[in-house]
């Protein structure tokens, strides 16, 4: 969660510790193989790595950064940060649909 905060230039190392995590373990395709709804950012068939990021900070980091600097206002630079960051993130999906 710290990461949707942090420099940009990092992005690339979390995301494969991130993907690992979640895509090596199948867990998506556990849920679909017993007959669960497949989790959000965890089908693999329908994401793409910029697409995963949008909808992690549209379901979680924003709604939290939002949150956290309402309540604590020292917290505003991070907040700051996760929109710059959500902002190269959008930008990068919206290329990605458009080529």
């Amino acid at each position: 969660m710290a990461h949707a905060a942090g420099c940009f230039q990092l992005w690339p190392r979390w995301d494969v510790r991130v993907c690992c995590a979640c895509i090596t373990c199948e867990q998506g395709d556990r849920e679909r193989a017993v007959g669960l709804p497949v989790s959000p950012l965890m089908d693999r068939s329908k994401q793409g790595i910029s697409r995963s990021q949008v909808g992690f900070f549209d379901i979680v980091a924003l709604p939290f950064y939002t949150s956290l600097a309402q309540r604590f206002p020292g917290c505003r630079p991070m907040l700051e940060a996760v929109l710059e960051n959500y902002a190269v993130w959008k930008a990068q999906e919206q290329q990605h649909r458009s080529s």
